[in-house]
C-alpha cells in the first residue's frame, strides 16, 4: 500500500538490503519494475499517487505505525503512477556514502504529493506490486537526461502468464468488519496451490485467527468472540505447489473500524 486515501497519511514502504555496501563515489544504475494492483472487492486499490521516492541509508529506516516517513528521497518519480502494465523504472546515481539499504515509497505527508482517484467511486488505497530489482555499476559520465530522469522507461515486453495453470496467491492488506456487506472478512486467495497453514497474530504475538478447512475468513472477532481492536495484525502462511515445494510468506493486515 503506497498510500491511503488523501488526508489519511497512511503508508507502507518496501525496503531492501544491498549484497554489500556501495562504494563511495561510484556511479550505479538501479532498475526495478512496478504495476498497480487492481480494484477488487477485497482491496480497493483505485488510487494513483505521485512523488514516489527512493531513499538510500546506512541501516534500515524505522517507521512509526502506518505514519509517513519524513526522510528526503534521493530519487523521486514525479508523475502520478497508475499502470495496469508492468513499468520499468530506472535511474542513475552516485553513491555519497557506503549505503547498505534502500527504501521505496511515498515520503512526507499527503499534502506534499498528488493522490488521484483513478478507478472506483471511493477507493481506499494506492497499492503496487514491485519486482525484479537490479543494481549495476554504470561506467562513464552521467548524461543530462540521466540527471533529469523522473519517470518510468518505456513499457517492457512481458510474457503472458496463464493463471489457469500457474500457481498464484494474494493476501489483501486491509479489511473493514463493519457488517456493511463489503470487505467484511479477511481471507487469502490462492489458486493451483495447497494451503498448509494460515494464521493471524496480534502485535503482541497472540493468535487471533487460524484458517481451518472451508473457512469464510476472519470476521474481526477474537477466539473469545469479542471484537478485535482496530490496528495492524501479522499473518503467516505456508503453501505447497504441485511439486511439493513449500512457500512460506508473512505480512501485515490493517483492521479498520
Amino acid at each position: 500500500m503506497a498510500c491511503g486515501a488523501d488526508g489519511t497519511n497512511r503508508r507502507e514502504y518496501l525496503s531492501g538490503t544491498f549484497s554489500s555496501p556501495l562504494n563511495v563515489g561510484a556511479r550505479y544504475r538501479l532498475t526495478f519494475r512496478m504495476t498497480s494492483g487492481e480494484l477488487t472487492p477485497f482491496s480497493e486499490g483505485g488510487l494513483g499517487i505521485g512523488e514516489l521516492g527512493m531513499h538510500f541509508s546506512m541501516g534500515p529506516l524505522q517507521q512509526q505505525g502506518a505514519n509517513p516517513m519524513t526522510e528526503l528521497p534521493h530519487f523521486e518519480l514525479s508523475p502520478v503512477f497508475f499502470s495496469r502494465e508492468w513499468e520499468t523504472i530506472s535511474f542513475t546515481f552516485v553513491a555519497d556514502a557506503a549505503w547498505t539499504h534502500f527504501t521505496w515509497g511515498a515520503f512526507g505527508a499527503d499534502a506534499d504529493r498528488t493522490i488521484e482517484v483513478i478507478e472506483g467511486n471511493q477507493p481506499s488505497m494506492a497499492y503496487c506490486f514491485v519486482d525484479d530489482f537490479s543494481l549495476v555499476v554504470s561506467e562513464g559520465e552521467m548524461t543530462q537526461d540521466e540527471v533529469d530522469v523522473r519517470g518510468p522507461d518505456p513499457k517492457p515486453v512481458t510474457d503472458v502468464i496463464d493463471l489457469e495453470t500457474e500457481p498464484a496467491w494474494f493476501v489483501p492488506n486491509a479489511f473493514t468488519p463493519n457488517d456493511d456487506g463489503e470487505n467484511d472478512v479477511f481471507l487469502p486467495v490462492w489458486k493451483n496451490l495447497t494451503m498448509l497453514r494460515f494464521e493471524v497474530y496480534s502485535r503482541w504475538g497472540e493468535l487471533v485467527y487460524e484458517l481451518r478447512g472451508e473457512s469464510n475468513g476472519w470476521d474481526g472477532q477474537s477466539f473469545s468472540n469479542e471484537a478485535a481492536a482496530a490496528g495492524l495484525y501479522i499473518w503467516q502462511m505456508e503453501l505447497q505447489d504441485a511439486d511439493g515445494m513449500t512457500i512460506s510468506e508473512s505480512g501485515a493486515i490493517n483492521l479498520i473500524r
